[in-house]
């Protein structure tokens, strides 16, 4: 069975709706094996560049890729292999024997087998390439190729150009008209973080702090105690802008907004509505074992972030984000920086 979720308040047709399957029992039980016993396999099956779904490997290695071309363009071994029969049999049964219905408006639609056909395909890739007339031919046969022999079709109203401001007007409007897609100035979001084409500013995160005051707004605050209202804020609140802070270094007044936000959600009076903080602060941002709630200083925790990248750039320096932030920042794990390394870096 697959159910609908709205990826917006007001969807208006299927492509704002995102499917999630429900799968039986015997369904999940393969799906979990399956991994389980590939689990050691699969980073000599998937290249590199695929940092998701792979043990070992982050889903913000590739954002800091992304970043790092930005901000560029701005200012393999060979093994194979192969798994045994029986396991392919048992992946093929589990796409062939399958039938899903849909759950629309809380009633099932009739049953269906799914099977390849002409779908867009729902991940946004960023593709870095030389902006000239070859190369974009080259692009636009590779991704024939690929629709070809995977039945699937690259939607152009998701796909966008962006170039680089050393690419003058004209070859810009050639490689445009073979393409068939629009420019853009802004690629916006890529795996939910904003790519930085410019100096990062509160606006450039505006986003995290609308969605917890959106999310604060849903609550009813007046029903809810002082130890709910804790709760909410230790396991919701504190936690939304962490993905962001895996990559990037949210600016001061980002973080010091969402901390009255966080402090005014918890002091709320039932009756009046006035955020009259009873504890300082300071001590409410302490250990649970020294008298606090644990609260900590979100500035801290970003910080800790970017000591975190730090480290896996030691502990993980063949990974393809080390080595294209080590190449780029001529940085060596033993001599330190090189005396002619760029100056101007990403923010973290």
């Amino acid at each position: 069975m697959i159910c609908l979720i709205p990826k917006v308040e007001a969807p208006n047709s299927l492509a704002k709706f995102r499917p999630i399957a429900l799968c039986s029992v015997i369904y999940k039980l393969a799906t979990k094996t399956i991994p389980n016993r590939l689990k050691q396999l699969m980073p000599l099956i998937i290249g590199p560049a695929q940092s998701s779904f792979v043990a070992g490997r982050h889903i913000y290695d590739n954002i800091v890729i992304a970043q790092e071309a930005i901000h560029s363009m701005r200012n393999k071994p060979d093994r194979t292999a192969k798994l045994s029969a029986a396991l392919v049999d048992v992946i093929m049964k589990c796409v062939s024997t399958s039938s899903m219905q849909l759950l629309w408006n809380g009633n099932l639609t009739e049953s269906f087998k799914p099977s390849r056909g002409d779908k867009g395909v729902r991940s946004r890739p960023i593709y870095l390439c030389f902006a000239d007339v070859r190369t974009a031919e080259a692009s636009l046969n590779v991704l024939d190729g690929f629709c070809g022999s995977s039945g699937m079709k690259v939607s152009t109203a998701k796909t966008s150009l962006f170039f680089s401001k050393n690419v003058d007007i004209e070859k810009r409007r050639i490689i445009k008209n073979l393409l068939g897609v629009g420019v853009v100035n802004d690629l916006g979001q890529y795996l939910g973080v904003p790519l930085l084409h410019w100096k990062v500013s509160k606006l450039t995160y505006a986003h995290i702090l609308d969605k917890m005051k959106a999310k604060i707004a849903n609550w009813n605050t007046a029903q809810l105690s002082l130890a709910g209202r804790i709760t909410l804020a230790q396991a919701v609140l504190s936690t939304m802008p962490l993905y962001a802070m895996q990559t990037s270094k949210l600016p001061v007044g980002v973080c010091t907004e969402i901390g009255k936000e966080i402090r005014g959600f918890i002091w709320v009076s039932h009756r009046s509505g006035q955020r009259l903080s009873k504890v300082a602060w300071s001590k409410v941002s302490r250990p649970k074992d020294e008298g606090g709630l644990s609260l900590r200083k979100l500035s801290l925790v970003n910080f800790a972030f970017g000591m975190k990248e730090c480290w896996e750039i030691f502990k993980q320096p063949m990974s393809l984000w080390a080595t294209q932030l080590c190449s780029k920042y001529k940085f060596d794990l033993l001599l330190g920086f090189d005396p002619i390394a760029p100056a101007s870096c990403t923010p973290f």
